[in-house]
């Protein structure tokens, strides 16, 4: 069973892609919960996945932070497989544009990907945290579509899975 649904696809004129989705998670105000990706000329170049609620009185920020990297560092990341691409094509780039190899970063595929929880008024009065995964500006993007919606499915089957949504209820 598919966590993505309400799919939309936009194209732009520019060569810009935007997909907007949902998951379907246990504790989602799915009107709050859209997620999104952009992508240029046929890469994800940054996405930000809606994960849901947790509980405060369940969960420390500390824990969920923890089990989201530790989820990040068991999922197939698609980035790592494409070291020799990505190298290619810094190699491009600085020989078109003189950029200083030396000062691009190269980390970790999940370090360039940022747990966040968010707060929201509303909900955290609530006693709830947003939960978000995201990514802004890889250089270079190497994702594809497909491959990036795999990681999504992964990504939040083994989130589910990592939290008690039975004590959800605040």
């Amino acid at each position: 069973m598919s966590r993505i649904y309400d799919r939309h696809r936009y194209e732009y004129p520019s060569g810009k892609v935007s997909l907007d989705f949902r998951l379907d998670v246990p504790k989602a105000p799915h009107e709050d919960l859209k997620s999104s990706a952009t992508m240029k000329d046929g890469l994800v170049d940054d996405f930000e996945l809606r994960l849901g609620l947790l509980s405060q009185e369940q969960y420390t920020a500390d824990e969920i932070r923890e089990t989201m990297e530790e989820i990040l560092r068991q999922a197939d990341l698609p980035r790592t497989r494409h070291r020799a691409e990505r190298q290619k094509i810094i190699d491009e780039e600085v020989d078109e544009y003189g950029l200083d190899p030396d000062r691009i970063p190269d980390v970790e595929a999940e370090d360039e990907i940022d747990v966040k929880l968010g707060y929201d008024p509303h909900w955290g009065e609530l006693g709830f945290y947003q939960i978000h995964l995201k990514c802004h500006s890889f250089f270079p993007p190497v994702w594809r579509e497909d491959e990036f919606m795999d990681f999504v499915e992964e990504y939040t089957d083994l989130f589910v899975d990592a939290f008690d949504w039975e004590e959800t209820d605040g």
